[in-house]
């Protein structure tokens, strides 16, 4: 395949642990000797970031991370360079995300997004961890959060990612595998 197939790719191994958790079902046949079979991804996933490792590496114990997984992407898949925690800033930060315990994620990121002092770093990162928001702590798919609130996840990704509006993650993939820094990312990580 192709470096980009990395992104877009909607091939996969599973296992009957890995089955109920990818919306599929398991195969009977074509099992390697670990009890693994090839399937196809269901048509809300594509590539490592949307692979069930990925996400849970990526996530609190208790939920999903939309900045984890927003930084994760910006340096382990653009090779992006990811800006210092402001650590002069972590007790106004730790207020104001007791302020905002009630909103949502799309509520947090958009805050976050425009207002000081998370404006200079978040839009570079938060639009790939919106992107990701379907999918909870674990990597099952969802269309609600905890709290009952409906996920939208069409973002606008940051320039380095194309400038492009993703609608979902398989098209945040579709974005990263066109951009020059993604092939280039890989082929970095590969040579190290």
């Amino acid at each position: 395949g192709k470096v980009s197939d990395l992104a877009t790719s909607r091939k996969s191994f599973i296992n009957t642990q890995l089955a109920p958790l990818y919306g599929v079902t398991m195969p009977t046949t074509g099992l390697d000797k670990d009890g693994f079979a090839p399937i196809d991804l269901p048509e809300n996933r594509s590539g490592i970031i949307t692979s069930a490792g990925f996400l849970t590496s990526r996530s609190r114990p208790d939920q999903q991370s939309v900045v984890g997984r927003g930084l994760s992407v910006n340096d382990s898949i653009l090779c992006q360079q990811n800006p210092a925690f402001p650590e002069n800033l972590a007790d106004q930060i730790k207020g104001l995300s007791a302020m905002q315990s009630n909103l949502s994620e799309r509520e947090r990121s958009g805050y976050r997004m425009k207002n000081a002092p998370c404006l200079g770093c978040h839009p570079g990162f938060d639009p790939y961890g919106m992107s990701l928001e379907n999918f909870d702590q674990i990597g099952r798919f969802r269309t609600m959060d905890p709290s009952g609130r409906p996920l939208a996840a069409p973002v606008t990704l940051p320039p380095i990612a194309g400038g492009k509006t993703a609608t979902n993650a398989v098209e945040m993939g579709k974005a990263l595998a066109e951009t020059g820094a993604f092939a280039s990312c890989i082929g970095t990580k590969l040579l190290t």
